[in-house]
C-alpha cells in the first residue's frame, strides 16, 4: 500500500518533493476504487494515463479535480436516533 496525502506529498520522510503523478496503485488508492473501475475511467475519457516509459502515471491535479466533481452524498440522519 502506498501512503499518499491529500496534497499529493509522499508520507516518506525522505522524499520531500511534490509529486506531479500517480502511479496506478496510487491513483486507485486515492480515488477508492479498484484498477477494473480505474481503466473505465481512462477508457471513458474521464481520466487521461500517461506514460513515462512503460510506466502508466495520472496526473495528480487530474485526479483530484476528478474527485471534487463527484457529487455530493444527501445523507439524512436517522430519525430514530434523533427521537425525544
Amino acid at each position: 500500500m502506498v501512503a499518499v496525502s491529500p496534497t499529493g506529498l509522499s508520507t516518506h520522510m525522505h522524499d520531500i518533493t511534490l509529486k506531479r503523478t500517480y502511479s496506478v496503485a496510487e491513483a486507485m488508492e486515492v480515488i477508492g476504487i479498484g484498477r477494473t473501475n480505474l481503466y473505465r475511467l481512462s477508457g471513458a475519457g474521464v481520466l487521461q494515463p500517461r506514460k513515462i516509459g512503460k510506466k502508466t502515471v495520472f496526473l495528480v491535479d487530474e485526479v483530484h479535480d476528478y474527485i471534487a466533481s463527484l457529487p455530493m452524498a444527501h445523507i439524512r440522519p436517522d430519525q430514530r436516533k434523533f427521537a425525544t
